[in-house]
């Protein structure tokens, strides 16, 4: 990675959402607070790179690796960034300790989404180089994909233990991504396109539920002391999965009721319709040759 890549994803992945949480979230507004308060979140940055590390059994020579160190720290500073916003102070290493049981929950399910083999299996040539290790990366990515989940269940979990609700959340979570996948495009892929198509649906997935999640503690939260909620937490969270529910039919039924070939069609016609547009609007003589006319349907299709 070269060094201006570098700094400037430093910058940006790991320095943004810290002082972004402080600016937003810090009591004191001054410079000069700002920056000590920018110091004491880098200094817990840094420590749960430690933790992390630790939790996912990354060596220090693998961090050398300036790309899995940037994905490292970046994932970390998301959290700490995340527990300010809570909270409105830097993480205790108490509080480091407990979310790293919550990241440890998650791992049951990140070898579903590893790669089959890595660059120095296919090319022996590779393990000369310095290459960053897909288990690791797999592992971060995946963690990364759940932060929404975890920063939501550290918010309230509805009296139920943390790390089990995670746990039952992204089991959960998992499952319902494999059943989306095969309906919407079936079980033929290959697993590259499997594990890559099923991430990106685990995506969408955990940031649906958190927001589920997050509207149910807006919910009760909201009710009044002279009109208690009277439903129990087992209640609550059952709220929580048919909403969720609701918006995944919502999101993922209007995918599956277009099919491949009609939204073609349909962006075809937008195309068509700009060309004709533009047609009307600067009439030309000579014939002109645009992108847009790859688009265009031959006359025996009209």
């Amino acid at each position: 990675m070269e060094r201006s890549t570098f700094l400037s994803s430093i910058m940006h992945e790991v320095g943004l959402p810290l002082i972004c949480a402080i600016i937003k979230y810090g009591s004191d507004h001054d410079e000069d607070a700002i920056a000590a308060e920018m110091e004491r979140l880098l200094t817990q940055t840094v420590q749960s790179n430690v933790y992390i590390k630790d939790t996912l059994d990354i060596s220090d020579v693998a961090t050398q690796n300036s790309e899995l160190h940037l994905i490292l720290t970046s994932l970390s500073s998301k959290i700490i960034a995340a527990h300010y916003e809570r909270a409105k102070t830097p993480p205790t290493d108490q509080d480091l300790k407990r979310i790293m049981g919550s990241i440890n929950a998650l791992l049951a399910f990140s070898e579903d989404y590893a790669p089959m083999i890595s660059l120095t299996d296919a090319y022996p040539e590779n393990k000369q180089k310095s290459s960053v290790s897909p288990r690791h990366t797999t592992d971060l990515t995946y963690i990364s994909v759940f932060l929404p989940l975890i920063n939501a269940v550290a918010r309230f979990s509805f009296g139920l233990n943390e790390t089990r609700m995670i746990q039952n959340v992204s089991e959960r979570l998992n499952e319902r991504t494999a059943q989306i996948r095969s309906n919407l495009l079936g079980d033929t892929l290959n697993d590259t396109n499997r594990k890559s198509a099923e991430l990106s649906i685990l995506e969408t997935l955990v940031n649906l539920y958190a927001s589920c999640h997050l509207q149910e503690i807006d919910r009760i939260t909201a009710l009044s002391s002279a009109a208690p909620d009277t439903q129990d937490s087992a209640q609550q969270v059952e709220n929580i999965w048919a909403l969720f529910e609701h918006r995944v039919s919502l999101l993922f039924g209007l995918a599956q009721e277009s099919s491949n070939a009609e939204i073609a069609a349909d962006f075809a016609a937008l195309f068509e319709e700009a060309e004709a547009q533009d047609e009307m609007q600067e009439p030309e003589v000579e014939e002109i040759h645009t992108p847009m006319s790859f688009y265009k349907k031959s006359d025996g299709l009209r």
